[in-house]
């Protein structure tokens, strides 16, 4: 799998094509902050809207579909529920929550995803939050691409990680 990266700006956001865009959401994340709030605010404030109408929990496992276009480049946005902050932030809940995001992709067969990460960049470890999607990618052999939306600061040890993690996969 390709792992690329982009910085979370509307404009950047508006130059990557990709299948859909993932966001996962814990449910103490309202106000929506960061590429979430971002993508929010370009939405009117749909996702706030939906999540005030009851619409959204950001339960352990759920998953959201949105359309997306023509707001950004991507056709679907897909939420995905990480829970509560207060039942722990650990590899078991992040791995819990891209499992059944990378098993929607394989539903509505989506191959390339531009993603926010669980947690980041206030909650989870920048080394962590990659090593679980590197692991749990692993099993989803099918997806071919993730463009992950992180800071710039973030990139270098996001590639030192995914660098580790492939060494370490060959040997």
């Amino acid at each position: 799998m390709h792992v690329g990266f982009v910085v979370p700006e509307l404009r950047r956001l508006d130059e990557i094509k990709s299948d859909a865009m993932c966001l996962c959401l814990y449910q103490e994340d309202w106000p929506l902050r960061g590429t979430p709030g971002l993508v929010d605010w370009r939405l009117s404030g749909h996702i706030s809207r939906q999540r005030e109408a009851g619409w959204i929990s950001c339960a352990p496992g759920e998953v959201v579909l949105m359309p997306l276009s023509p707001r950004l480049p991507s056709e679907k946005l897909l939420l995905v529920g990480m829970g509560s902050v207060d039942d722990g932030l650990g590899r078991d809940r992040i791995a819990t929550g891209l499992h059944a995001m990378f098993e929607a992709l394989e539903r509505i067969r989506v191959h390339a995803t531009l993603l926010h990460l669980p947690g980041r960049p206030w909650r989870t470890s920048t080394e962590e939050v990659v090593t679980v999607l590197l692991d749990v990618a692993a099993e989803h052999p099918e997806h071919d691409e993730v463009i992950l939306v992180e800071p710039v600061d973030a990139h270098d040890t996001m590639l030192r990680v995914i660098e580790t993690w492939r060494s370490a996969r060959t040997e």
